[in-house]
């Protein structure tokens, strides 16, 4: 039996929808579609060998990044109205994403989700303009 591996690449809400986030440019999107389409592309390219090609796509999480690109502009009050608006009204734990990672890695699920691009953002991909209605 060929032993499978699984490439893992990490996107964003942001490249698969129509999310805007404040602080998150055009550039920022168009890289992280850049990223889902090349799993897709390289996932029909080799779809006869052992290599499972996968995206996680997540949304707001709270990392350093996210924390000074978005949420170190906002006033205390913006900043807590925000998240309220998200899905679940929290941020993403950074273990949840990397849980969620662990699981397709040592999974065999990968290969279902061969050239996937996996929503990872609590559902904000499902209503993007949540966290750009006004309150």
């Amino acid at each position: 039996m060929q032993r499978r591996s699984a490439l893992l690449f990490i996107g964003s809400v942001g490249g698969a929808s129509q999310s805007v986030f404040p602080g998150f440019r055009h550039a920022d999107a168009m890289s992280k579609a850049a990223v889902g389409h090349m799993v897709k592309l390289l996932a029909a390219e080799h779809c006869h060998s052992p290599i499972d090609f996968v995206c996680v796509s997540p949304g707001a999480v709270r990392t350093d990044m996210f924390k000074a690109s978005t949420l170190d502009k906002m006033t205390d009050a913006e900043r807590q109205a925000f998240i309220a608006r998200l899905p679940k009204g929290r941020l993403i734990e950074p273990e949840e994403i990397a849980e969620a990672v662990y699981w397709l890695a040592t999974a065999q699920c990968a290969r279902i989700f061969n050239g996937a691009c996996l929503d990872a953002s609590q559902g904000l991909a499902v209503r993007p303009g949540l966290i750009t209605e006004r309150p």
